[in-house]
């Protein structure tokens, strides 16, 4: 979703764990895999940057059945929040012809979270079509997993993408898109 962007080292270093994370199936990476994961993108891991990330609050290190894995924390999580949205800009973006649908139904026991998620949604761009359903026509799966995994709201949210709606005009009116009639676009 960023392009052009500086990109510090801890985010980028924050992200491949997340990245790794997500790979492994919600496992837990271990060190051995973050530093063979770091070969991959042929950067350096080393124990004192682990230490550092640990210290700093961005890494949670658990021993798990004789071995020692990390879980990013939620400042960890924040920091990857703010390289994929605190770079982002509409004009980056060329619309694909797609439109990019969030559907919830969470419930009153995670008000909170809703409202909250609801904000990180107005924040990102994404327009209100009903009261529980927001679309935006530019991707933003990445972003909103990490979103939706920060509030624990993954079985209360779907994210659908399309090639078109109903109403569609209203849609391109709000952000201000034509549809390129000859290729659909």
């Amino acid at each position: 979703m960023r392009s052009n962007s500086k990109i510090t080292k801890t985010q980028e270093i924050l992200k491949i764990i997340f990245e790794i994370s997500r790979d492994v199936l919600n496992d837990l990476p271990t060190k051995s895999s973050i530093i063979k994961a770091f070969k991959n993108y042929n950067l350096k891991m080393s124990n004192p940057m682990l230490y550092q990330l640990e210290k700093r609050g961005y890494l949670r290190k658990i021993e798990l059945e004789g071995d020692v894995v990390y879980r990013l924390t939620r400042r960890g999580r924040l920091k990857i929040l703010k390289y994929y949205y605190g770079g982002y800009s509409k004009k980056d973006t060329n619309w694909d012809g797609k439109w990019r649908i969030v559907i919830f139904d969470i419930p009153n026991t995670k008000k909170k979270a809703r409202e909250a998620f609801r904000g990180k949604l107005y924040e990102l761009g994404f327009k209100k079509f009903q009261k529980s359903v927001w679309v935006y026509p530019y991707e933003a799966k990445e972003y909103l997993d990490i979103v939706i995994e920060e509030f624990y709201l993954s079985p209360y949210v779907s994210y659908l993408v399309t090639n078109s709606v109903t109403n569609e005009e209203r849609l391109l009116k709000k952000f201000k898109l034509k549809r390129n009639i000859r290729s659909g676009k």
